[in-house]
């Protein structure tokens, strides 16, 4: 360790003439990385499962259409419309008069066609209402389908359902949407289409027809994030062997194993990383940065209170980013437990019911 920070930092006194720590306020940096990391780290448990899926995100997809208010606006205006038309067309019947007559009985005649037409297009907003609900429920946490399921999904011919979409995404509901694949695939989210022409742009042309963007994709997502992930992992382990601060240590390493047991999860499940955005360009990045940090003003080796503050603050959210990925890593593979709960629950009331517990047996 004296040999790196004699390598590192080999006239200290001119490192100061270049970097003045007098002139940093490193309690004010180390109270603002921890607030930073800490709110991340304590929103993230809320929030983790719900905002993450592309279907979800406000900046990708509308939450709430206006086409259920406008059915229902239209609906209430139609009755109205007739109520109104029908009471005038009544009241000119009742006066004397032929043309009055006359005049109520083509209100009555002729005023039953606005309803009607206000009725019909109430009717087209409220199936484009359901639809765009049954469009998004289908998605789920993906980012690209098939139009076949999508008009499976509606009970409607594909036709229609491109016609939908496009209303939809000239309403700018799906606002990064794209059609691919000569109306056949529809892709969600602006990542996913570049990942897309990325993949596409590898294939000859004239064999572009066998490209499966669906699988590929999620896939591709997959081994960017193992890759990026394995990257700051190894700066992570390199930084941390040279720090000789053994309560850092203690607190570093169980975010190391967390972040190993990520990756494999997604090795292991790739469709997992459509869930881990968040882990990949901010979480991990930012805990690598901050161990880099660690390691660089402990190779400073001094006793400048500030400095030893900031040393501590970085500890602090240190651990507090550890929780986070143990609380990611449950997250991951809660699914899979709750099935092998659902199994061993199913068996265990097999056996109790025949008998064969352990309290039957004595």
């Amino acid at each position: 360790m004296k040999k790196y920070k004699k390598d590192k930092y080999s006239d200290k006194e001119n490192f100061n003439m270049n970097f003045d720590f007098d002139n940093l306020d490193f309690e004010w940096v180390g109270e603002a990385i921890k607030k930073s990391v800490n709110s991340v780290v304590s929103s993230f448990s809320k929030g983790y499962k719900k905002d993450l899926p592309a279907i979800k995100d406000p900046a990708v997809c509308v939450q709430k259409p206006v086409e259920r208010e406008k059915y229902q606006l239209l609906r209430i205006g139609a009755i109205l419309v007739a109520m109104t038309l029908f009471a005038i067309g009544m009241e000119q019947i009742g006066y004397p008069g032929f043309e009055s007559k006359f005049f109520g009985f083509l209100i009555l005649a002729g005023g039953a066609v606005p309803p009607v037409l206000m009725w019909k297009l109430s009717s087209h907003y409220k199936r484009l209402s359901i639809n765009y609900s049954r469009y998004r429920r289908e998605l789920g946490s993906n980012t690209i389908i098939s139009i076949k399921d999508l008009a499976s999904a509606v009970s409607q011919s594909e036709e229609k359902t491109i016609k939908d979409l496009l209303y939809f995404m000239k309403q700018n509901y799906f606002k990064q949407a794209r059609i691919v694949e000569d109306d056949s695939i529809f892709i969600l989210d602006i990542p996913t289409f570049k990942l897309y022409k990325d993949k596409l742009d590898k294939i000859p042309h004239n064999k572009n027809k066998e490209v499966g963007p669906v699988e590929d994709i999620n896939e591709t997502k997959a081994d960017e994030l193992i890759k990026d992930s394995e990257d700051q992992l190894r700066e992570i382990i390199e930084n941390s062997k040279m720090i000789e601060d053994l309560d850092f240590k203690t607190k570093i390493n169980p975010l190391i194993e967390n972040t190993k047991d990520i990756i494999n999860i997604v090795k292991k499940y790739p469709d997992k990383a459509l869930n881990l955005n968040k882990f990949a360009d901010f979480y991990l990045p930012t805990a690598a940065k901050l161990v880099e940090s660690y390691q660089e003003f402990e190779s400073l080796d001094t006793d400048d209170i500030k400095i030893r503050k900031f040393m501590e603050e970085i500890k602090g959210s240190i651990e507090k980013i550890a929780e986070a990925f143990d609380k990611i890593k449950v997250d991951l593979i809660a699914d899979k437990a709750m099935d092998v709960k659902t199994d061993m629950d199913t068996i265990d009331l097999i056996l109790k019911q025949e008998g064969l517990t352990e309290g039957d047996f004595s």
